[in-house]
């Protein structure tokens, strides 16, 4: 490893490339990713496009949400590399009014952070 790396960051998943890229980001130079194979070829491949951003926490919600716009367009003008991202839905089934319940508290969660979510 070059002796000017500062940051090491251990795993090139989408976890280690993410932090890799937001340290970048705010100014750190000196990063490297440390990865064993390819870049996201352990776990990370497998789940490949399936960004949701339903979630039961607040904050995780508003993290998604972060992370869906980065790919939607900001990693593209950030980098000069469209990373293909498409957006699409996903859908969600009730079989209790329990459920029911739940979906629409998260539809209200998700209306506070600007992320479309219809109860049908």
């Amino acid at each position: 490893m070059d002796a000017r790396v500062k940051v090491a960051v251990i795993g090139g998943g989408v976890a280690g490339c993410s932090v890799a890229y937001h340290l970048g980001r705010l100014g750190c130079p000196d990063v490297a990713v440390l990865e064993a194979d390819e870049l996201t070829s352990g776990s990370t491949w497998h789940a490949a496009g399936l960004c949701t951003q339903y979630h039961s926490s607040l904050q995780l919600m508003k993290l998604l949400r972060t992370s869906v716009e980065l790919y939607d367009g900001g990693l593209a003008a950030d980098t000069g590399a469209d990373v293909g991202y498409h957006r699409c839905g996903s859908l969600r089934l009730a079989s209790t009014p329990a459920r029911v319940d739940e979906l629409h508290a998260r539809r209200a969660m998700a209306e506070s952070v600007g992320i479309p979510f219809e109860v049908v």
